[in-house]
């Protein structure tokens, strides 16, 4: 019979390759390693932490430049919705006043004698045209209306939110030492 010191013994105690290990399979352990893991004095390591999420990262110790901690609070100017809407309130209303002209001008007598030769088919038509014109360019007027009124609302709070910041101070650093430093804005 043979011991367990023997080595004879303890090769014949760990399973023979069978060929279909990968390169991403381990071998499996010997008989003397998972005696040792499984020992009371064998020193067990916490997991690693896991990867800190996108919301903890930032700035490093949590510091910020004092401008830069105003800022972070600071709402939307509302410069492009003031644009965006003032564009589609201007072109949706012209569209609209185009639309109830052509609306206006097709309209049976007055086509037959604008438009020499045109059938009652042609006028309907006409009048169709220009009622989607006046649809489209009542949607778009509406549209460009709630933009604006969003967008100086935005606006109106963000000079709010400036003239309660417009004097800001902290610290300047500068080649051989340091300062003050004042920041007025308007």
């Amino acid at each position: 019979e043979l011991g367990e010191d023997d080595p004879v013994s303890s090769a014949a105690l760990e399973p023979e390759p069978t060929g279909r290990e990968g390169a991403d399979s381990e071998p499996a352990p010997s008989s003397e390693a998972v005696s040792k893991d499984m020992s009371p004095s064998a020193e067990r390591r916490p997991p690693p932490p896991p990867p800190a999420s996108a919301l903890e990262t930032g700035v490093p110790g949590g510091y910020y430049d004092p401008v830069d901690f105003q800022r972070r609070d600071e709402p939307r100017d509302g410069e492009t919705l003031v644009t965006t809407g003032a564009v589609l309130f201007s072109i949706g209303a012209l569209n609209t006043v185009v639309g109830a002209a052509q609306v206006f001008i097709a309209q049976p007598p007055r086509c037959m004698e604008i438009y020499t030769g045109a059938s009652s088919g042609t006028c309907e038509g006409l009048v169709i045209f220009g009622a989607v014109g006046v649809a489209t360019g009542a949607l778009m007027t509406l549209t460009g209306a709630g933009l604006l009124s969003a967008g100086l609302i935005q606006r109106a709070q963000h000079r709010a939110w400036m003239r309660e910041r417009g004097l800001a101070l902290g610290p300047a650093w500068i080649r051989g030492g340091g300062g003050l430093r004042v920041q007025l804005r308007f």
